[in-house]
């Protein structure tokens, strides 16, 4: 049973789910597990004890999340890696349309990462233009960076610069509120960020040991869920969420 399952792990301390439908460990391939009902008791009890819940998924696969934005519409839902929409259009991104479409559900938030960033500047695409859009369309309170570390190439410093240079653009108000949403999103109570991180600064619950698809990208970040229909597994978010 998923629930008892999760139920579990949240005993344990972790802070949200996390399901891979694609990754560099699935052959690129798109699982269509988003909308299998024997899910969705899992989605109800997110829903009811306020767990967001992170997609690693590709653009193709936003049609199921519009459906599960419906049917859960308290459950925060994290488009990793903003879904990787198609954006070798350019401006204004008429390629992205699913992607904009899910902007009137307020429970839709997005990652940028690396991915992205490298994306906004390949043809006529531009960080500027892009990201402008993606706050026009969504807000920036509903918008953080992931650094995508270690799997990114660079250091945290190096990549904490990438994402700052392609965020430039925006006012120092979007800035500051996007990283006031990342804080209610993601930041664990304070006993247990002090127990880790034993610093002034709110950290994200760590994973010595991880097991699954997960270990064999990071070894230390939020101790989270992998769900693949009716099943749930252990695992370790694969980017490190940090303050823009």
């Amino acid at each position: 049973d998923a629930v008892t399952v999760l139920k579990h792990w949240l005993e344990s301390g972790i802070t949200g789910l996390r399901i891979f439908t694609t990754g560099s460990n699935m052959g690129g391939q798109q699982l269509e597990i988003l909308d299998d009902p024997r899910s969705f008791a899992v989605w109800e009890y997110a829903q009811q004890i306020d767990l967001p819940i992170c997609l690693q998924m590709q653009a193709k696969a936003l049609p199921q999340v519009e459906m599960l934005a419906q049917r859960f519409p308290r459950v925060r839902i994290l488009l990793d890696h903003l879904a990787r929409p198609d954006l070798s259009d350019g401006p204004p991104y008429a390629k992205a349309a699913s992607l904009w479409a899910l902007a009137r559900f307020p429970n839709i938030y997005l990652k940028a990462s690396p991915h992205n960033f490298a994306a906004a500047k390949a043809g006529p695409a531009t960080p500027a233009s892009f990201f402008r859009r993606v706050v026009d369309e969504f807000g920036a309170q509903r918008i953080f960076w992931g650094s995508n570390f270690p799997a990114a190439e660079g250091t945290l410093a190096e990549l904490l610069a990438q994402a700052r240079a392609n965020f430039a653009t925006l006012s120092a108000d979007e800035r500051s509120v996007s990283v006031s949403s990342i804080r209610r999103m993601n930041v664990p109570p304070w006993p247990r960020a002090y127990a880790h991180g034993n610093s002034a600064e709110r950290m994200l619950p760590r994973c010595r040991k991880p097991v699954g698809l997960g270990a064999k990208r990071v070894r230390t970040d939020t101790v989270i869920l992998r769900m693949q229909g009716p099943q749930v597994y252990r695992t370790v978010l694969s980017a490190t969420v940090m303050l823009v």
